[in-house]
């Protein structure tokens, strides 16, 4: 079984759980800005004492796709004000779809302004883990952390007005030793260890200090960097001129191959849902093929039992369609295991041996992998940017992104 983990099944919406805020953040500037607005004219004590209900998770499955929500601002275990930015109940709730033989394909919608950065790793490592085929559609907003868990994804849509990116991280410290010195307090912070009390309120925000904060602020901002480039398939230097903290309307979005595909969250299911319907259809053709081919060869082994008894002159000289020795039953099957459904049963049929169908089959293989790659240099031609920083050139694709989306075929990489 791929997940074994097993995460906490409740949340706690006490103060428990303050010190999943503390640290750096993922997140949209702005959207931060108004939600510290609104904290700062609510009754918080009023709040937190209110029952707030259960936390929201797990899934909904349409036609197979199962639909899993990550919404409003995210942290490790929600909040008072929601737990539908918990990335705990996330991570259950992909594990558990990864896990259900009923889900065929896993959507993340999301609408998110990003968070902490306690989580969203995690997160995102779990999404890219699932060994289904995996979207992301962006409703409104995907930004910061948000967007860090979206790259995860196979692929990813937005609606139009939807804003995307904000690929950047950050902290903020205040030195507050001059109003503390204007108020005539003197603070004083016993340690051991250099930067241990960095930042304590009252006391001067040093050089070092600031030095130390950004060096993690960095590292993080790394990572970030490394999921995006390994997720969307770009260069690492492509996503370091991307990773400047703006945010882009969905259609600027695509064209920098932060997303696929600009459309709605209806569309997105019921190509999802169609997807899954036309692979059922497809694994019933190939099992009545099978079946079919099993069928006759099943024929063809009586036929030959009951036309030459066994011993007799006509029995020695007849010529079989195979150059092997085995049942016509087992000579199908053979052809069907090596050489797939379509082509193992056209290679029976025809009579072929094993040897030349292996022939036919290897020059198939070189002219499908000729035809992909002429593809591919025709659209790096067409549409490649030049990477200035390290000197290769690396396509973007968007028309073939844009396609593979509305085809939904996961190209080989």
């Amino acid at each position: 079984m791929k997940f074994k983990l097993n995460l906490p099944g409740k949340l706690r919406l006490d103060g428990s759980h303050i010190s999943q805020f503390a640290g750096s953040w993922a997140i949209e500037p702005t959207s931060m800005n108004r939600t510290l607005q609104v904290l700062q004219t609510i009754d918080l004590q009023a709040h937190v004492d209110a029952d707030h209900g259960p936390p929201i998770g797990g899934y909904e499955i349409v036609d197979g796709v199962a639909v899993i929500e990550l919404s409003g601002v995210m942290s490790k275990r929600g909040s008072s004000m929601s737990t539908e930015g918990s990335t705990v109940l996330a991570r259950q709730s992909l594990r558990q779809a990864a896990r259900d033989d009923d889900v065929h394909s896993v959507l993340l919608v999301i609408e998110s302004p990003g968070g902490t950065v306690s989580g969203t790793k995690e997160l995102a490592d779990d999404f890219a883990a699932i060994q289904k085929p995996t979207h992301a559609h962006i409703e409104d907003i995907g930004a910061s952390a948000a967007y860090w868990v979206a790259a995860a994804a196979d692929t990813i849509t937005a609606n139009e007005m939807a804003t995307v990116g904000s690929i950047g991280v950050y902290t903020v410290i205040n030195d507050l030793s001059k109003a503390a010195e204007n108020d005539g307090i003197k603070v004083h912070v016993i340690k051991a260890g250099e930067m241990k009390g960095a930042g304590v309120p009252g006391t001067e925000v040093t050089d070092d200090i600031l030095d130390e904060l950004q060096t993690h602020v960095d590292a993080v901002h790394e990572k970030f960097v490394n999921a995006v480039s390994q997720g969307r398939k770009l260069s690492k230097s492509i996503v370091s001129a991307l990773a400047d903290g703006r945010a882009h309307m969905a259609e600027e979005a695509m064209g920098l191959g932060l997303i696929d595909a600009v459309c709605g969250l209806d569309n997105v299911v019921l190509d999802l849902a169609a997807v899954h319907r036309m692979e059922i259809e497809m694994a019933k053709e190939s099992h009545d093929v099978i079946e079919a081919a099993i069928e006759e060869a099943a024929i063809v082994e009586t036929d030959a039992a009951t036309a030459a008894p066994v011993g007799s002159s006509e029995a020695e000289t007849t010529d079989t369609p195979l150059a092997v020795s085995s049942s016509p039953r087992d000579e199908a099957v053979e052809f069907l295991e090596m050489f797939g459904a379509e082509c193992g049963f056209q290679y029976y049929a025809e009579g072929l041996s094993l040897e030349e169908a292996a022939v036919r089959f290897t020059e198939k293989l070189q002219s499908d992998n000729k035809e992909l790659q002429d593809k591919i240099d025709a659209l790096e031609l067409a549409g490649g940017e030049s990477d200035p920083a390290s000197g290769d050139n690396a396509p973007q694709d968007k028309k073939a992104k844009k396609h593979y989306l509305q085809q939904f075929i996961r190209m080989p990489s």
